[in-house]
């Protein structure tokens, strides 16, 4: 494949991608590429150089229907960050899953849905059941093994 042909699909590849960034991700992405363009040849590589791996082998297999893995790799920093099992206290799903949705907000980017937020919780606290409370008509589903916000 020769130059030519590696720009196009570059072009390509931005034009399906950039519908799926956030607006606010794009802007900083524009700002940094700015002071890049400053940068000499050895001070580009050294940034490329210090750049985070790819995706793992394991995000490499995710399903083509399944969220990106940044938003997946986000949703399980978040929560072994701000979540831990608590017998003591119970959260219910909802405000958990606004907390997180406040966090993606500050950083302009968009959450899970809230079921495939459940099921990351699920992997990472197996423990975790939900059970109704409540009564008909004004049941809520909060977690039984429960979290303490950290």
């Amino acid at each position: 494949m020769g130059p030519a042909e590696d720009a196009y699909e570059s072009d390509i590849l931005l034009q399906s991608l950039k519908p799926k960034i956030h607006s606010c991700v794009q802007n900083k992405v524009d700002s940094i590429l700015q002071e890049v363009q400053k940068f000499s040849d050895n001070d580009k590589l050294y940034l490329y150089l210090q750049l985070p791996p790819g995706p793992s082998a394991t995000e490499k297999s995710l399903d083509v229907n399944s969220p990106s893995t940044a938003e997946h790799r986000r949703a399980c920093n978040w929560i072994r960050n701000h979540l831990e099992e608590h017998t003591d206290t119970c959260l219910p799903k909802q405000d958990v899953y606004e907390s997180y949705k406040r966090y993606c907000d500050k950083l302009c980017c968009h959450p899970l849905s809230a079921a495939n937020f459940g099921k990351i919780i699920r992997e990472i606290f197996p423990n975790i059941k939900a059970r109704r409370l409540g009564g008909r008509g004004q049941s809520k589903y909060p977690f039984i093994v429960c979290f303490q916000l950290i």
